[in-house]
């Protein structure tokens, strides 16, 4: 005899059998596992069986819902069965199926006892669908959907990790936030659809462009962030970043479609720039900033004297338009004409 679970498929639609245990050499048997029952052969089978009521069966060459078993080498020895449908949330799931070799008849002990394993394989199977969903659920609260990279919250959390255990140790780390250029255009011009390819393009070179000497995340939109861990000289970072701006540097991230697109590389470090993440990522993100001002498609190491000169220029520029559009005048026109002194014309 044999006890075997066959899940419910959809493409095409049928069953597949996921575990057969073979009573005869006490084992199971893996040349089942794959094997499928298709609805479409076995329609008189499944009309029974998509009922929702077990199919019994004390003899598979004499019962209508079996006679295409007799013309199937994988169920030609199969004589009797006693199949019964496991419901997951009201619908149908899978089937637990109990064989016999020889005829046999099915009374109603074998019949009960074969619902209520089939009652305890579905409670099983809403089991693990509820831990496959939580951790579904946690794998998008700590990664992005798109790229698969930690998300905000998890570069949050490892740089945390990271800031405590360079401070211990009296070590360096680095912090790099990346920009690419004319993202916008593309996504514009282009559709979003399109968008989201580049991003995922783009996420997959950094993985492999950075490999093992630093941890990639996505900040959201076109922004990613590189956590450096531990390193000795700048230089180690600034090569890194410029082995990052070249290999972002393309026109082939979107299949068939030329999609001009370079990245702008702000550096900032531990502790130099800044002992805890927010002031890191602002000065890793002033220095973006300051890499697109300088031509785009470079890096920039966080600079306090020109980061200091940009934010003038932008409170200068404030304070400029509150001035105009002040109900208090202040700012005063004057002039001073230019006179032909022949004729006294104002020219």
């Amino acid at each position: 005899s044999m006890a075997s679970f066959w899940r419910l498929s959809h493409a095409p639609d049928g069953l597949r059998c996921e575990a057969l245990f073979d009573r005869t050499v006490d084992r199971f048997l893996r040349d089942w596992v794959g094997r499928e029952f298709p609805a479409t052969r076995f329609a008189a089978y499944f009309a029974q069986l998509m009922s929702r009521q077990p199919v019994v069966v004390n003899d598979t060459r004499t019962s209508r819902l079996t006679t295409m078993f007799a013309g199937d080498r994988g169920w030609a020895d199969v004589r009797s069965l006693l199949d019964v449908p496991v419901l997951v949330d009201g619908a149908l799931a899978g089937v637990l199926c109990l064989q016999h070799r020889d005829t046999r008849y099915w009374d109603e002990d074998d019949v009960g006892f074969a619902n209520t394993t089939g009652l305890m394989l579905a409670l099983s199977l809403e089991a693990a669908q509820r831990q496959e969903a939580e951790s579904r659920i946690e794998h998008l609260a700590w990664y992005d959907a798109l790229t698969g990279l930690p998300n905000r919250n998890l570069l949050r959390e490892t740089m945390r990790d990271m800031i405590m255990t360079a401070s211990n140790r009296k070590r360096r780390m680095a912090a790099m936030l990346i920009d690419l250029d004319r993202f916008k255009d593309v996504n514009d011009a282009l559709g979003h659809l399109v968008g989201d390819v580049l991003i995922k393009s783009a996420s997959e070179v950094l993985r492999e462009t950075v490999g093992e000497d630093g941890t990639v995340a996505r900040l959201g939109g076109d922004e990613f962030v590189v956590l450096i861990s531990e390193f000795v000289h700048r230089q180690e970072v600034a090569l890194l970043a410029a082995r990052i701006a070249q290999a972002l540097h393309r026109t082939d991230l979107v299949p068939n479609i030329d999609t001009q697109v370079s990245a702008s590389i702000g550096v900032a470090l531990f502790p130099e720039h800044g002992r805890d993440m927010s002031t890191l990522l602002k000065n890793a993100d002033a220095a973006m900033y300051q890499a697109k001002r300088d031509g785009r498609n470079q890096f920039s190491f966080f600079n306090p004297i020109r980061y200091e000169r940009a934010a003038r220029e932008v409170q200068l520029g404030i304070e400029l338009v509150k001035a105009v559009q002040s109900e208090n005048p202040q700012f005063v026109c004057e002039y001073q004409p230019q006179i032909e002194m022949a004729s006294g014309r104002v020219v």
